[in-house]
């Protein structure tokens, strides 16, 4: 399965991004500056409360720089593409419609190269959707 060119460049763009970001800043700066409030927007995505978000940020914010840059690294040059086709397990992908975290190539990426994985998607959910749509992900749970 190949990646589309976009994927390939949003990864780039995104990698980059997090590489110069860990090198040049704190976790507790970078937590604020990836996790944010909102307020629940009409037909849009809803996000953390302004607790949610200050709780996420209080957690990043109590390791230290070096586990974090690593963490980071990780994260750019993970690739699991070579053995999705590997995983023989039930699988469940849950994704959310406005996940700018892992966009939804990724979603369907999953979905379609894990033998018999089964995606189900929520509507108006973001990359933190176990937050912020708990019933809703608690009833695909169910379901499953």
């Amino acid at each position: 399965m190949s990646t589309p060119a976009s994927a390939k460049e949003g990864r780039a763009s995104n990698g980059i991004f997090f590489r110069l970001a860990a090198a040049l800043l704190q976790p507790g700066t970078i937590g604020k500056f990836v996790l944010w409030a909102s307020k629940p927007k009409p037909g849009g995505v809803i996000g953390l409360t302004r607790e949610q978000a200050q709780w996420m940020q209080s957690l990043m914010a109590e390791n230290r720089a070096a586990p974090m840059r690593g963490a980071a690294h990780g994260l750019v040059i993970f690739d699991s593409r070579p053995w999705l086709k590997e995983i023989r397990a039930p699988t469940l992908v849950v994704g959310g419609t406005h996940d700018f975290g892992v966009p939804r190539h990724y979603f369907d990426m999953l979905v379609n190269g894990i033998p018999g994985a089964v995606g189900r998607l929520v509507e108006r959910a973001g990359h933190t959707l176990v937050w912020t749509h708990k019933q809703e992900f608690a009833e695909i749970i169910r379901r499953s």
